[in-house]
């Protein structure tokens, strides 16, 4: 009975997605995305390489969440929620960081974004 149900929603989700994988296989075959599809590159708890904004050092954190914003001056980025392991010294903890990557045309390098 539940194998009848899963296979209902499976079946729902791919024909509802048809259109976005359609547009979204080809980019990612060439390493590229568009803006409207930065959402689909990212799954809570997925590992991202970074580099530390003030060492430049490498760094891996965990994604947690995105959401489209709008600055002050009504550009629009995508707005990016992570988390790490962090030791200043004296505490060690889980850190945030909120990445952000701006309004784009066009389609961009997923590693250069």
């Amino acid at each position: 009975m539940y194998l009848k149900h899963l296979d209902l929603l499976i079946s729902f989700i791919k024909i509802t997605y048809t259109s976005i994988t359609k547009r979204l296989e080809p980019l990612l075959k060439n390493h590229k995305i568009t803006y409207n599809l930065l959402w689909a590159l990212f799954k809570p708890n997925l590992e991202v390489y970074t580099t530390c904004p003030s060492t430049s050092e490498p760094r891996y954190v965990k994604f947690n969440h995105s959401k489209e914003k709008t600055r002050l001056s009504r550009t629009k980025y995508f707005h990016l929620d992570y988390r790490y392991f962090d030791f200043d010294g004296k505490v060690f903890g889980e850190a945030a960081l909120r990445l952000a990557i701006k309004k784009f045309c066009g389609t961009k390098q997923i590693d250069l974004l």
